[in-house]
């Protein structure tokens, strides 16, 4: 059965105030907007109409996402990865976007920030040992790989102590 022009009205009223808080992308718009038992159709109908207006841009949410998580807590791809998909972003949408970041800054330089940030953080009654501990935990925690982090910790905190086992 088709949406009623009144169903529709209901739908995208509530789309557009969801979307007033914060961008969203298509999955996860359709997804709320689902949760409120409103017909499908209706939803189906609003969403794909806001798609078509721009008014969400799966693309573009991608970008900001990344974008946001980079300026305020430096992230590895993985971790964008698991946030985008956790939006209901498809997978070959976030890879351009997290592409778009590795031109505008290294993995490499992401990973020094968040390591400087988390290095400059730590109490220093730590031992040289617990600090390259917290360290590379936090930089593991953010979605770096091994190799990249141990690389940050030692720009950040310098040689590792004797025998450090990671």
């Amino acid at each position: 059965m088709p949406a009623t022009f009144d169903q529709i009205e209901k739908v995208r009223l509530a789309a557009l105030r969801l979307l007033q808080t914060r961008a969203r992308s298509r999955a996860e718009l359709t997804e709320r907007l689902l949760k409120r038992r409103l017909p499908r159709e209706a939803v189906e109908h609003v969403v794909t109409r806001f798609v078509e207006t721009g008014l969400v841009d799966d693309d573009a949410f991608a970008r900001d996402v990344v974008r946001s998580e980079q300026r305020h807590r430096p992230a590895g791809d993985a971790l964008l990865r698991a946030k985008l998909e956790g939006h209901g972003v498809d997978d070959e949408v976030a890879s351009v976007a997290i592409d778009e970041l590795e031109s505008e800054a290294s993995t490499v330089a992401r990973a020094n920030e968040c390591a400087r940030r988390t290095a400059a953080q730590l109490p220093a009654r730590l031992s040289d040992r617990q600090r390259w501990q917290r360290v590379l935990g936090a930089l593991a925690r953010r979605g770096f790989d091994a190799e990249t982090s141990y690389e940050a910790a030692r720009d950040a905190l310098g040689e590792p102590p004797e025998a450090f086992d990671a």
